[in-house]
């Protein structure tokens, strides 16, 4: 009897199987993008009582690079349109050090809120190797 549900078991595996095929692996559309001299790089926004602390981070990902990162506190209209900055600060790492960016400032009601993180990437002759850009999720205040 045993036998019987053993063969039994295996014939509607393979049946699923053939019904079923594995769909060859692939990274989700929400990955991140492959750099060649970032390890991380990662933005952050959060709002509460009238204050937006705006975080910006990156590590690099290259020994002989020079990483210099821009962090933009930037507010859209809630009706849509351009981004324009309000604030901003930066930093700056060698090698694949961290540049990590904290700051601040009073917001206005009325307004779509995001960090955006400009990254720059230079060899050690100065040639730029690289740029990124990454933006946070958008917070309505």
């Amino acid at each position: 009897m045993r036998t019987r549900i053993y063969i039994y078991l295996s014939v509607v595996v393979c049946l699923v199987m053939i019904a079923f095929p594995m769909a060859k692996a692939s990274a989700p559309e929400t990955a991140e993008l492959q750099y060649k001299a970032i390890t991380l790089i990662s933005a952050g926004i959060n709002i509460s009582d009238g204050k937006a602390t705006y975080t910006g981070t990156v590590v690099g990902g290259n020994k002989n690079a020079k990483t210099y990162m821009t962090v933009k506190l930037q507010r859209q209209s809630s009706t849509g349109g351009d981004w324009v900055t309000i604030a901003s600060g930066s930093d700056f790492a060698e090698g694949t050090g961290s540049a990590f960016v904290s700051k601040t400032k009073s917001v206005s009601k009325g307004y779509n809120y995001r960090t955006s993180v400009i990254v720059r990437i230079y060899d050690e002759d100065g040639n730029l190797i690289e740029t990124a850009t990454k933006n946070s999720a958008e917070q309505d205040y």
